[in-house]
């Protein structure tokens, strides 16, 4: 139950940096957006 939040958190994250691979910037929210769900889960835990 916890891993389609995750794989699309992170699937989103990859495809954004994908497309906007020169932004840093993506690539920090990106990054960002993995911990959060990292937390999220570690929560349920």
């Amino acid at each position: 139950h916890l891993k389609l939040p995750i794989v699309e958190g992170i699937g989103v994250g990859n495809f954004g940096s994908a497309v906007h691979a020169p932004n840093e910037n993506c690539l920090v929210e990106d990054y960002f957006k993995v911990v959060t769900w990292v937390i999220k889960i570690l929560h349920h835990i």
